[in-house]
């Protein structure tokens, strides 16, 4: 992934985890999209990370040299399926891009697939990681016309995992540094 962000010099890259997509739950495919459009590369910014709460979310950021953001991945993958208790790979979304001094990488642990709304009918939105990443998809135009940003900012905490084991883990990682 962060070699194909590498390749596409102004875009981003994005992947869907296991029943963390919109339709497609169960096979592994990469978007790409101009970077310039997607609102998570400017709530990024120069921030350290390991922690990017923005509209709503709680996810993961690392930044740096290829090396070090692929170790910090693997590290936080593997917190998240001992928190979760998932085995195999943790429900996550991901969303990469490269800049000048290296790669960027925001992974987004998920507690659900859907939030409470889509399944009540309230709204059909079933947030990915181009949702999570800023740009909230809604099928039907009712549905987009009614949404407020209080309800992004609902759905988008209801389906990224819980703050106090998303605190857990960002202090886990803070501590090895």
């Amino acid at each position: 992934m962060l070699d194909l962000a590498a390749a596409l010099p102004g875009s981003f890259v994005v992947y869907n985890g296991p029943q963390c997509g919109a339709s497609a739950p169960d096979h592994l495919h990469l978007q790409a999209g101009s970077r310039d459009r997607l609102p998570v590369v400017r709530e990024a910014g120069r921030r350290p990370g390991p922690a990017l709460e923005a509209y709503g979310m709680r996810a993961l950021l690392f930044r740096g040299e290829r090396a070090r953001v692929l170790g910090e991945t693997e590290r936080s993958l593997a917190l998240l399926s001992e928190t979760t208790g998932r085995e195999g790979e943790p429900w996550c979304n991901v969303a990469a891009w490269k800049e000048a001094d290296g790669c960027v990488l925001v992974l987004y642990p998920r507690s659900r697939h859907r939030p409470e709304a889509f399944h009540t009918g309230e709204l059909k939105v079933s947030p990915a990681s181009i949702d999570l990443s800023g740009i909230l998809v809604a099928p039907f135009p009712a549905d987009f016309e009614r949404l407020t940003g209080d309800d992004v900012a609902a759905i988008y905490g209801e389906v990224t995992i819980p703050e106090e084991p998303f605190r857990e883990i960002v202090s886990r990682l803070e501590r090895r540094g």
